[in-house]
């Protein structure tokens, strides 16, 4: 207990530290900033989650006082509490015998929610309303487009075979905007998962390492976002957005457990190692036309569970996977 909060503060100045850097605009600092949280997630996970609440309590007063009060609770709300929760539930269990652990799915559908909310409470922190931010998203999708088509900065975009660009791009604007959620979440979730990594290697992780490809979200906590998302969707102002960013919260757990379906019904194949090395990129070059489809597969499975019946359920797993 008398060391856990001197490793806290420490913890804290030094994700405080990382995200004062990203502040400089840097690529370097960006790079950096990408990892301000996990400090916090080692230190919960390697020590206690009150060394871990240190952590990101004193990292929020750091960039307070030094940077801005916006940036601090910016840091706090979207980064640090979602990064000190998520590595408390890592490490939950049961005080009986047998020990059982928090599942994966549960921890990867709330770190899906707290993105949502993360990214949302940091849209209206620093552009003030939801409108502001798809303006915003709108300007730089036009000017992308002018560029890719070599279309004049100065005139307007013109889009072959669509009548209104304007509108057209507004229309793409609101569909993408909440869907940014998902890089809060995958940053979230690999910083959970590099922090395990780093403390299992050190000797200080209390969780066996678990079944990551076996992870299965949890049939209610799905049906309570999507019936949450689907019911606020259509109602007017902020609960509308809620529900948007809520129904991209539940898009990125079903894409999460369809990549983890993927490497499950592919182990033992002689092409595992092609399948996903050009899985990834494709997620990225063509994330419109494949992350659906992953998406699609992690729902399959959610409703066939599939993976029960396959013959790879029996196979250990590997220590990369």
């Amino acid at each position: 207990m008398q060391r856990e909060i001197p490793i806290g503060l420490c913890a804290g100045l030094a994700a405080a530290l990382l995200m004062v850097v990203q502040t400089t605009d840097s690529l370097f600092g960006l790079l950096l900033g990408i990892f301000a949280a996990l400090p916090i997630t080692l230190v919960s996970l390697g020590w206690s989650y009150r060394a871990g609440l240190t952590a990101a309590a004193s990292a929020v007063a750091v960039i307070c006082v030094v940077v801005s009060l916006r940036l601090g609770l910016t840091f706090g709300v979207a980064t640090a509490l979602p990064a000190w929760a998520l590595a408390y539930l890592a490490t939950e269990r049961n005080t009986g015998a047998p020990v059982k652990w928090l599942p994966l799915g549960a921890i990867v559908l709330v770190a899906c929610v707290l993105a949502a909310f993360g990214f949302l409470f940091t849209m209206y922190a620093t552009l003030g309303s939801y409108e502001a931010a798809l303006d915003q998203f709108v300007s730089s999708l036009t000017t992308l487009l002018h560029i890719y088509l070599n279309q004049p900065q100065d005139q307007p975009l013109a889009l072959p075979d669509v009548p209104d660009t304007a509108s057209f791009v507004r229309s793409v604007a609101r569909f993408a905007v909440p869907f940014q959620t998902m890089l809060f979440a995958i940053f979230s979730l690999c910083g959970l998962w590099l922090s395990a990594r780093i403390m299992r290697v050190s000797g200080r992780l209390s969780r066996p390492w678990p079944d990551i490809a076996a992870l299965r979200l949890p049939g209610m906590g799905l049906a309570i976002v999507a019936i949450a998302g689907l019911a606020l969707l259509f109602l007017p102002d902020l609960a509308g957005v809620v529900g948007q960013f809520l129904l991209a919260a539940l898009f990125t757990a079903l894409f999460v457990q369809g990549l983890a379906v993927l490497h499950f019904m592919t182990r033992g194949m002689a092409g595992r190692t092609f399948i996903l090395s050009m899985t990834y990129p494709l997620c990225i070059i063509l994330g419109s036309i494949t992350m659906p489809l992953v998406a699609l597969l992690g729902l399959a499975e959610q409703i066939f569970v599939f993976r029960d019946r396959s013959k790879n359920t029996a196979r250990p797993l590997p220590p990369h996977s």
